[in-house]
């Protein structure tokens, strides 16, 4: 079988502390017809000098430095740059483990797949004990198949939240011109895993973990911080399954109101958080709500109201478990939003 070749792309900021133990993760795997393209976006540290190094010291390694633009812009550019069969991703502060790319090109190669997808492993700066999430078995199937069969268990288990530990055929990306969305900077990677799926024919999926998400014991990460567009990832992504479901799943299925019932859980409870941990006031969440639904474009709108009017007594009973300041906020939406759908009616 002819070897194809994988590129690994390494957007890195300010990744002094973890960019040595990501590279040798993966110059070190078995599978070598691999070129690693490494984006400094514009570190102020040692970033940059330590990914020339390992370029000096491996000719599969390629190092481009620009202004700091963000993540998702890195990932796009270094897309441009890409000679590979099969593109994957790995982030500065996370790592691989060995035979990662042996074992899924393996499988990705015999059955001709466009994209495979391995399982991962949080790993705790604190060492707290890791959380693994895998899907059960090995799965390899056509689209339909893959959403009737595997979907829900993966979203359930935050493996279709991210574009990592993942082998995409590039011809994919190119072909479709996916690329990463440069004006989220929470749920992007979602949104672009979501995009390779809607144009993928073979999917297999491999009940291994690979992928090691480092897990900073200071929440340094964006998901911890308050995003202005929160909501409005919300809103294109839960749009975007509901969309890629509609042609393979009856809209009256029980498959199809779990998946209404998930994005409803998941996206109402990750908007709370998002006002609960900004430091707003409910006065404050409340205007910035009403504020950012006024700016929504009316198509996204009849789509994420058949998403959020999903509350239940399940729901409300689940919410007088958490505080009050949380359940305020997380009804806050509905009422604002349907306050805002009346308004415009009128």
């Amino acid at each position: 079988m002819l070897c194809k070749k994988i590129s690994v792309i390494i957007p890195a900021f300010n990744a002094e502390k973890y960019l040595s133990r990501c590279i040798s993760s993966i110059l070190t795997q078995d599978f070598i017809n691999i070129e690693v393209i490494i984006v400094d976006d514009g570190s102020t540290d040692k970033t940059f000098s330590i990914a020339e190094k390992y370029a000096r010291l491996d000719n599969r390694v390629r190092v481009y430095r620009k202004i700091n633009e963000g993540v998702s812009c890195a990932r796009n550019f270094a897309l441009e740059h890409v000679t590979g069969d099969y593109i994957t991703f790995v982030d500065s502060d996370d790592y691989i483990r060995e035979h990662m790319f042996s074992e899924m090109m393996t499988i990705a190669q015999l059955f001709k797949a466009d994209l495979c997808i391995g399982g991962f492993d949080y790993i705790f700066e604190d060492n707290k004990l890791p959380i693994r999430c895998c899907y059960k078995e090995k799965f390899v199937g056509g689209r339909e198949q893959f959403i009737n069969e595997c979907f829900m268990d993966l979203l359930k288990g935050s493996l279709i939240n991210t574009h990592c530990g993942k082998i995409i055929k590039s011809e994919i990306i190119f072909n479709n011109r996916i690329e990463f969305d440069q004006c989220l900077n929470v749920h992007e990677d979602m949104l672009f895993t979501l995009s390779i799926l809607k144009y993928s024919q073979t999917i297999t999926v491999i009940p291994t973990s690979y992928y090691c998400y480092w897990q900073h014991s200071q929440l340094k990460s964006l998901n911890h911080k308050y995003q202005r567009n929160g909501l409005m990832s919300c809103i294109i992504v839960a749009n975007l399954m509901i969309n890629l479901f509609i042609p393979f799943v009856n809209s009256n299925s029980e498959l199809y109101s779990e998946l209404r019932w998930e994005i409803y859980l998941k996206y109402k409870n990750f908007i709370g958080m998002l006002y609960l941990k900004s430091g707003l006031s409910y006065c404050e969440c409340k205007a910035d709500v009403k504020k950012w639904i006024e700016e929504l474009n009316p198509n996204t709108i009849p789509r994420f109201k058949e998403i959020i009017t999903m509350g239940s007594k399940k729901d409300v009973s689940l919410c007088f478990l958490l505080s009050n300041k949380y359940y305020r906020i997380y009804h806050l939406i509905n009422f604002v939003y349907f306050k805002m759908i009346k308004d415009r009616s009128e």
